[in-house]
């Protein structure tokens, strides 16, 4: 299956905006559904980190669940000799994930294939695998109507557990994976990186606000033993609510417009 198997042309039957990420780049969004959040900006800041420590270039990487292709743009825009495949269930999400593509010449890098991670057979296996996938069991709260919204949210199309597997079935011997997933299910996060073979390399746990719990926590998990992982702290607001100097010097390493917040 390629990128154009599924709904190729089409664009999306949903009202749209188009914002700006990294560099300028045009990413076209739902005016109403979910669209790109913090969340995706970290997933990509520290897979960028990763690359930058990769000790030998890495030519493609794997994008599961890539939604809006948030993550995969920003990461395109940081490395500019990457390419990839970005892997979507969601019809609607990959139109404007397409119009976003085409719109940022950046298509003929990065391919999207319409497939639930759940099934997902490659021939190909890469050394770099990204994921920003849904928090959520459906047990801890009501679905939104919003079809979108409900899908990136809550476990409806995979849980963190589906993600790890497809990571692993598609990870070559020297792979990093690089997910996120809520603090308070670490341990969710262990026990699915042990049972598919994967290593916790650095965890990063992410306060939205001066003064709160971590809300969720950044992985990068690798197949080689990794000893003690490193662990990490970033806060997005301070206490006045606006950017913190840390949060900020993040959305400059991304090429984002530097703001107070």
């Amino acid at each position: 299956m390629d990128s154009r198997s599924a709904s190729a042309a089409a664009a999306p039957p949903i009202a749209m905006r188009t914002d700006r990420i990294s560099g300028g780049l045009v990413i076209c969004q739902p005016e109403q559904g979910q669209r790109y959040t913090t969340d995706d900006v970290l997933v990509a800041w520290l897979a960028v980190r990763e690359l930058r420590e990769y000790p030998v270039a890495v030519p493609a990487f794997l994008d599961l669940g890539c939604g809006l292709c948030a993550v995969s743009m920003i990461i395109l825009w940081c490395c500019p000799g990457l390419g990839g495949i970005g892997i979507e269930v969601a019809e609607q999400r990959l139109a404007c994930a397409r119009l976003s593509l085409g719109a940022n010449q950046l298509d003929s890098r990065f391919k999207l294939i319409n497939a639930d991670v759940r099934t997902l057979s490659l021939k190909k296996r890469f050394s770099f695998i990204t994921s920003s996938p849904p928090y959520y069991e459906f047990r801890e709260g009501p679905l939104s109507p919003d079809p979108d919204r409900a899908r990136v949210r809550f476990e409806t199309k995979g849980c963190i557990e589906d993600y790890f597997q497809a990571a692993a079935a598609h990870a070559d011997a020297q792979a990093r994976f690089i997910t996120a997933y809520p603090t308070r299910y670490k341990e969710r996060v262990n026990a699915a990186a042990a049972a598919t073979g994967f290593s916790l390399r650095r965890g990063i746990d992410i306060i939205p606000r001066a003064g709160k719990p971590a809300l969720f926590t950044l992985f990068t998990c690798i197949r080689a033993a990794a000893g003690t992982p490193r662990e990490e702290q970033l806060t997005v607001r301070g206490s006045d609510q606006l950017f913190t100097p840390e949060f900020r010097a993040v959305r400059r390493m991304l090429g984002f417009r530097d703001k107070a917040g």
